[in-house]
């Protein structure tokens, strides 16, 4: 009987779990953007704080070089006629460092009065024929006291007409300045895209791993009641087989030879009864912490011969045959009797998965100077590649239609795995595909000698 799953609680988990997982990011994204997009608009505010500062510093220069304008005007209106006092009254203004030097041609263009660096970037004409030169550096030195982190760039002469001498274009950010921004601003946004993609990281691997609990807790949901309805079933039929055996011997229509053919499939089916609960309580022994096997220094060969031996009975019943190359002497550390169990589950699911007429395992053992390789190979229905990883999962069963039609609860293979690795070895799976056989490879330490 094969269960359906029921989907419909773990879609509507998925549904709501894709909505945070969507929630989230959305909320992530827009977090770096947002952090991006200020960081960019930190950058745009300091330059903007820079040309400010420049047009501050131009006002500053225009109005000092205006003011000395003024004062140098009405003393050339005051003392245009005495040119000794208006020479020493202009030269007193020297002093301002925003002014270095004057010219003043006389009326009678005969005479010319000079004081001071007469520079020709800025300069105004006062009169006809009176021009006072400004300081080209003074513009620096505003920068430097006012606007740290700019630069001053000036070309041509400059008279104060129109906007005045200097103007806001002349100051630039310096480039120590630029790379300080820049600086800044990257190492922001560089920050915030690597937080943010960390942080989008966890949340992807955080749902990849709630996603993947989700669904293996439901493919372990399905396999459970799946063992449920399979162990059902392995109770059932032995039982109704043995009612039916003995119901036939009880009836006294059969001679003693038809009797005798009866009781070996009796002893058949209470084996596969034991069997089944064996395999019960032993999967319930492995889920508990501490349980230990009773490792012995033994023959493996020898301990394989009696296995082998005791098997062989079953085995010829369904129409098949064990071939054997071991080796003579493999000493390893094994439980007996689990160990039996590993093997009796192996040439048992040989049986089950092979057809009538291709019944015929091979038992092989080998060994070299640190380990010995079990296999036992069958020419049965083989397994699909992606079926080999999860054979050996609690519970599992092939999805595969003939597969399913075999008697099993899905605890076989399980135990195998679980007592091997308790004994410090491995187990593999071999398959070329489907109705090419498999090979069970078992990997044991040897004992050192």
């Amino acid at each position: 009987m094969i269960l359906k799953r029921d989907r419909q609680p773990t879609r509507t988990a998925l549904i709501i779990f894709l909505a945070l997982v969507v929630f989230s990011v959305a909320q992530l994204s827009w977090w770096i953007i947002f952090q991006i997009n200020t960081g960019t608009t930190q950058r745009e505010l300091c330059l903007k704080n820079a040309h400010e500062k420049g047009a501050l510093a131009s006002t500053l220069v225009n109005d000092r070089f205006r003011r000395l304008s003024l004062i140098s005007q009405r003393i050339f209106i005051e003392f245009m006629a005495d040119t000794s006092r208006l020479s020493g009254e202009l030269f007193l203004l020297l002093e301002d460092p925003a002014l270095t030097g004057y010219s003043i041609v006389s009326a009678d263009r005969l005479s010319v009065i000079r004081g001071g660096a007469l520079d020709s970037t800025f300069y105004h004409t006062i009169a006809p024929g009176a021009v006072i030169y400004f300081n080209a550096s003074y513009p620096m030195g505003v920068i430097s006291s006012q606007a740290v982190g700019l630069t001053f760039t000036v070309s041509g002469r400059h008279n104060g007409a129109g906007a005045g001498w200097v103007t806001p274009d002349m100051y630039a950010p310096s480039p120590g300045l630029l790379a300080q921004i820049n600086d800044r601003t990257n190492r922001t946004i560089t920050m915030f895209v690597f937080e943010g993609g960390f942080f989008f990281f966890i949340i992807l691997l955080v749902a990849y791993l709630i996603y993947a609990t989700l669904r293996r807790a439901e493919e372990l949901k399905f396999a459970q009641q799946n063992f449920l309805y399979s162990v059902t079933h392995e109770l059932k039929a032995p039982l109704a087989s043995i009612r039916l055996y003995l119901q036939t011997i009880m009836s006294g229509k059969i001679d003693s030879e038809r009797t005798q053919e009866l009781l070996p499939k009796m002893i058949d089916d209470c084996d596969r009864l034991e069997g089944l609960i064996d395999n019960v309580l032993e999967a319930g022994h492995f889920s508990r912490d501490g349980y230990q096997l009773k490792l012995t220094a033994a023959n493996l060969a020898d301990d394989l011969q009696e296995y082998l031996d005791d098997l062989e009975p079953f085995v010829h019943r369904h129409g098949g045959t064990i071939t054997r190359i071991l080796a003579d002497r493999v000493m390893v550390r094994t439980d007996y009797q689990a160990f039996r169990r590993v093997i009796t589950a192996l040439i048992d699911n040989a049986v089950k998965y092979s057809a009538p007429g291709r019944r015929d395992i091979a038992v092989t053992l080998e060994s070299d100077s640190r380990h010995c390789r079990l296999s036992v190979r069958d020419y049965g229905q083989g397994i699909d590649k992606k079926e080999q990883p999860k054979i050996f999962d609690r519970f599992y069963r092939s999805a595969d239609d003939a597969a399913r039609q075999v008697r099993g609860t899905g605890l076989g293979l399980f135990l195998v795995r679980e007592i091997v690795e308790a004994h410090r070895g491995k187990v593999t799976v071999e398959s070329p595909g489907s109705d090419q056989g498999s090979t069970f490879i078992i990997t044991l330490p040897l004992v050192k000698s």
